[in-house]
């Protein structure tokens, strides 16, 4: 595995790419609700500041009067009766037949875009941050620190290339899939996904769930 790129942590759907370029295939298909994020690890410098950062955000916390493990299990209380309104939300939707709103973090509910649409369905879900914000208001979505940081899609093109020169004499043709909601066009995704299937002599194509729905139609009518 000569010329891999170790440090480098793909997204779930290119750990199960690589898995497969092991068995020497020659074609492969991909199917992803989203590209996911791509992150690499910390150098042991880069982990140390990371380590002093956070020591002082810790030591300003208590200078504001706020105990940080106070402040993570009141937030994460909130974030659990969040997780429980986006359920019953979800719910509500499944009862009149519409895809319900997936998230992989509470936070993601707090986004504007994502406000945006509850309030376009006629759902609210309000941030309260009473217990775990600075003395500015500004949530605390956590504390600690991680050994990684997030890079650029384009370190997972390269990533792939060198899995492909490494892993198999001939390139795999690599064709992606990506699953979203009825009405979904995510732009970002789709340049992605695109370019990494296009330079992988594979291609790709967006499926919503409307789509699919249409297609399982068809083939009803078929029968």
């Amino acid at each position: 595995n000569s010329g891999i790129d170790e440090e480098l942590i793909p997204p779930v759907w290119s750990r199960a790419l690589r898995a497969t370029l092991e068995m020497q295939p020659d074609t492969i298909f991909i199917v992803t609700g989203s590209e996911g994020r791509v992150r690499r690890k910390l150098s042991e410098s880069e982990l140390a500041k990371r380590k002093k950062d956070n020591e002082d955000k810790l030591a300003d916390m208590k200078r504001q009067g706020l105990d940080p493990d106070t402040v993570n299990a009141t937030r994460q209380a909130f974030e659990r009766k969040a997780r429980a309104q986006l359920d019953a939300i979800n719910a509500r939707l499944k009862a009149k037949g519409k895809p319900p709103l997936i998230i992989q973090t509470v936070q993601r509910i707090f986004d504007a875009d994502f406000q945006r649409e509850l309030k376009r369905i006629g759902e609210s879900i309000p941030l309260d941050t009473k217990g775990w914000a600075t003395k500015e208001g500004r949530p605390i979505w956590y504390t600690g620190y991680v050994d990684w940081t997030d890079v650029e899609y384009a370190d997972l093109l390269m990533h792939i290339s060198q899995l492909q020169r490494a892993l198999l004499k001939d390139r795999a043709a690599v064709n992606i899939f990506l699953f979203v909601g009825p009405d979904e066009q995510p732009k970002t995704a789709m340049d992605n996904l695109g370019k990494t299937a296009s330079r992988n002599g594979g291609k790709f194509e967006l499926i919503t769930t409307k789509r699919l729905k249409e297609m399982a139609a068809r083939e009803e009518e078929k029968k």
